[in-house]
């Protein structure tokens, strides 16, 4: 009974070691053979920000609820229990960790299979194949010519190597946007609203797939720095997504677009917005910790 007993004993000293939830981060992406880089990219965080996590170094990150955030977020990637990984840092207290965005997936990167090789080659094969027979036939006028009433496209099918990183505005943005238009169309202002509605954000928070949203330019008439950490949405004239996601304290965000702007701002007073180069203030536009606004009219 004793060697059963310390038997059971040496077994939790050898699980207790690794309840920090950066230790379980950090072995659980190893052992996945995912590097520190792709998690970063994929949570959109700088890699620092990720070491930080798994060293359960917390002092020069930002609050507790952004950090809840990263942990939640970070954990349900590597598919581990969320609300250990958050319990065991907020050890019991009652956090509001919903300022990270809820959906971000990604799977561990997989070796190709031998058969997956075959299958490409075949549709290669293939598809040579198709375009020689189809230039043959075209030479020797094989085929009746046919009127054409526009262009075809022939898709291919190509096996998917991976999955698309989906991103949704933060639950604790999306309650503040609803507060916001509430406040906003509750304010009266006869020598406003008798020529333009006011402008209300569009509540429907759809997800949206990173691929949709524009490369960030290295320069433009319009650019954002951050001095808090803060959600940030920019889309141009042209229905252009320039920018849709949570930008880190201390990023500098370059637009280059077509004018006028939709700019809304999760955490407004954290956020410089600078319109060919002059400071824009945007207080007036603001609401708690949101604002919306247009910019880049003839009349600014």
């Amino acid at each position: 009974m004793s060697e059963h007993t310390a038997d059971t004993e040496s077994t939790e000293q050898e699980v207790n070691p690794v309840a920090l939830p950066g230790h379980r981060l950090m072995l659980k992406r190893e052992d996945l053979h995912l590097s520190k880089d792709e998690v970063a990219h994929h949570l959109h965080l700088d890699v620092h920000i990720v070491e930080a996590l798994e060293s359960d170094n917390y002092g020069d990150l930002p609050s507790p609820a952004y950090i809840c955030g990263y942990l939640r977020s970070y954990a349900r990637i590597l598919k581990l229990p969320e609300d250990e990984i958050v319990s065991a840092y907020s050890k019991g207290q009652v956090i509001n960790a919903a300022l990270i965005p809820e959906s971000v997936s990604i799977e561990p990167e997989k070796q190709i299979s031998p058969g997956l090789v075959k299958f490409v080659a075949f549709i290669i094969v293939a598809v040579m194949f198709a375009g020689g027979f189809m230039w043959f036939a075209e030479k020797f006028n094989m085929f009746d010519p046919m009127p054409r009433t526009g262009s075809t496209t022939v898709e291919v099918p190509v096996p998917e190597t991976g999955e698309s990183v989906v991103i949704e505005r933060p639950t604790q943005v999306q309650e503040q946007i609803q507060q916001y238009n509430t406040e906003t169309a509750d304010v009266e202002d006869p020598e406003t609203q008798e020529t333009e509605p006011p402008l209300l954000i569009d509540e429907d928070s759809l997800p949206v797939v990173a691929t949709v949203v524009a490369e960030q330019a290295q320069g433009g008439d319009l650019k954002l720095v951050f001095s808090k950490d803060s959600w940030a949405e920019v889309t141009d004239s042209e229905g252009k997504r320039h920018v849709y996601r949570l930008a880190v304290q201390g990023a500098e965000i370059y637009i280059d677009g077509i004018a006028p702007y939709t700019i809304l701002l999760g955490n407004a007073e954290g956020v410089e917005v600078f319109y060919n180069d002059k400071l824009f203030n945007h207080k007036r536009y603001q609401r708690d910790q949101i604002a919306y606004f247009r910019l880049g009219t003839i009349d600014e």
